[in-house]
Order: structure tokens, then sequence, then C-alpha cells
């Protein structure tokens, strides 16, 4: 879809699976964009049968809002140019457009633009850039300049995929506990999955590895890693959660005080059609056409309302852990155990 959506463009960034940006060549005084738009949408259709959206802005946040806008209101046939409305026009639907479906405006953001009286997309569209800035960021000034159509976000064109993803942070405090360390290593494993997915690719190795402090005197420094191969190559979070804590168990040692970990995928390839061997398990996590459509639904939630909006149980906490606390004297280690598809231009 990205190569036929491509073609209509001089430059193309490739947003996600199934999102992207677009720059439009400039041919004469007027242009007719709505008219590529639909050329772009017939076109995908034709060679895929998939339906899109096509929304077509000065900048990438006017086209976001285009976009959103051309598949929630049916007047406009899935193609919005909104360089092309009247300034009257423009007011109307950015003054019923709420605050919270601007792109690059997550939860936390919403409450205190709305707190503050934002309600609306024009509320922000009318707010002064600079004192948006002092207030709340300089990527809030730059979505109201965005929506007056000034460009302040480059496109950023494709880049080869990545051959190794690597997720790796160290902790604020130490972890004792096998809990909290699981649930660190989870997450870190959810954010190199969901850059696995954004590149169309799919890995066949997992790796982990946790590390006391090397600056502690009073303890010995342990740096253990774990790697695990998998029979069918994925890029499905919970599958490699699963071999997370499977590694995770392998070197794990009690009563020691973590202070780093990392996850990190090898063995990249493309994704495409599956092989399946006829002396290995039927995959559950490999060309499953549900599992790929779940982990589409995960990434859109997240991308919508923040990082861990949406996560496995394995990167939540039942209770909030005592960091600071040593661990117990004996811990228990547990045992392992109709899609929609748009283009922004």
């Amino acid at each position: 879809m990205h190569h036929i959506v491509g073609t209509f463009g001089t430059q193309q960034e490739v947003y996600s699976i199934d999102e992207s940006f677009i720059e439009l060549p400039r041919t004469g005084e007027i242009e007719d964009f709505a008219e590529i738009g639909q050329q772009i949408k017939q076109r995908v259709w034709q060679w895929l049968t998939l339906p899109v959206a096509v929304g077509i802005g000065l900048s990438k946040t006017q086209a976001k809002l285009a976009n959103h806008l051309a598949k929630k209101q049916s007047q406009f046939q899935g193609v919005l140019d909104f360089t092309a409305l009247t300034p009257l026009s423009q007011q109307t639907l950015l003054q019923q457009t709420a605050i919270g479906e601007i792109w690059g405006i997550g939860c936390q953001l919403e409450t205190r633009l709305k707190a503050d009286g934002l309600t609306t997309a024009w509320h922000l569209h009318q707010a002064d850039p600079t004192s948006l800035q002092r207030k709340y960021s300089i990527i809030v000034a730059k979505i109201a300049r965005e929506l007056r159509g000034q460009p302040c976000l480059d496109l950023e064109t494709l880049r080869p995929p990545r051959q190794q993803i690597v997720s790796s942070r160290s902790f604020k405090a130490p972890l004792y506990q096998w809990e909290a360390l699981m649930n660190a290593v989870a997450r870190y494993t959810a954010m190199a999955a969901e850059k696995l997915r954004s590149q169309n690719s799919v890995c066949q190795q997992l790796s982990i590895s946790i590390r006391t402090s090397p600056f502690d005197e009073q303890t010995p420094y342990y740096h253990p890693t774990a790697t695990l191969p998998l029979i069918y190559p994925s890029d499905n979070t919970i599958l490699l959660t699963k071999l997370t804590r499977r590694a995770l168990k392998q070197i794990f040692k009690p009563g020691l005080a973590y202070k780093k970990a990392a996850v990190w995928l090898s063995e990249i390839q493309p994704k495409g059609a599956l092989q399946t061997d006829l002396f290995a398990p039927h995959p559950k996590f490999s060309g499953n056409p549900k599992a790929d459509q779940l982990m589409q639904t995960l990434d859109k939630i997240n991308k919508k309302h923040g990082r861990h909006s949406l996560q496995t149980a394995s990167g939540l906490s039942k209770k909030k852990p005592n960091l600071l606390t040593k661990p117990p004297k004996n811990p228990k280690i547990p045992s392992p155990g109709h899609c929609e598809f748009f283009a922004f231009v």
C-alpha cells in the first residue's frame, strides 16, 4: 500500500503499517488536490481492495485532521482537501473537533488544556503559540502553528529498516524483586515490538540482559544475558513477552540489586508470507490475521492515548513495589509458564 501511495508524491514518510505522509507536487497555479486524493483512494482499492481515507493540508497536523474528518463525515466521501475550504468552513470544522482528537494531544495534555478552557481545535488554532510554549511545551506551540497551516514538523523520509532493535533503560532505584523486574522488561519488550511493527518487520531471536551496579563495591557485579530463538519469525508483543519471561527466569538471581535491563530483537527480516514447518507446532502468533489485527489495534490505541496506555499484564504491577526496601529472605520465582487503512497527504 505504501508503494502505491508513494507514487503520487515527491517524498514519502511511512508513519506506521497503514499510515503514510506524502508531499504532493505542485504543477500549476491551481491544483485539484481532492482529485488526486480520489485517485489514490481508487487505485489502492483497485489494486489491493483496501478502503483508505485521504486528508490534504498545508502541514502534517492539518493533513491528519483532514484525514480524521474525511473518515468521520460522509459528505467528504473519504477525501478532504482542507486547503480548499473557505475560512468559515475551516472554522466550523475546527469548532466541531474536540481537542483530544488532534494529532499529538494525549490524555494528560487534553485534561490540562480543557482545564484552561481549550476544548476544541479552534481554541488551539486561535491561541498564542508563544503563550502555549511557555505554559505547556514547544510541541503544543508547534501543533497550534500547524493547525494554522504553518509547517513545523519535517517529513521524515524512508529509512532502511533496522537490523537490530534495542530497548534499554537504567532504573531510578534498584529493583530487587522478580515482579518489579519482569514488569520493566515486559515494557521494554513491548516498546521494541512496536518499533519492529512500525517498519513492517519480524524477528527470529530475542535477547535480554540485566545487571547490577558496576560501582557498588559491596556486592559482585552481575551482568548475565539470555538469548532465545523463535520457531517462527514474529512481531507479536504477546509472544515476545512470553519469551522474555522465560529468558529472565534463566538469569534472575534473588537478593541482588538490579540497576539496568535491556531487551533486543535480532535476525530481523521483512514481514511476508509465513512458511510453516511440518515438524513444528502450528504458529499461533505468526502469520495469523487475527493476531496481526490485535497488534494493529494495540498500536493505534497507544499512539492515540500515549505509550503503555494498553499493555500486556506482565507490564503491570499488582501493587506498587517498595523499590528501596530490601527483598525478602526467600523470594519466590514464578514458573514460566473490516480493518481500517488510510493515508495522510
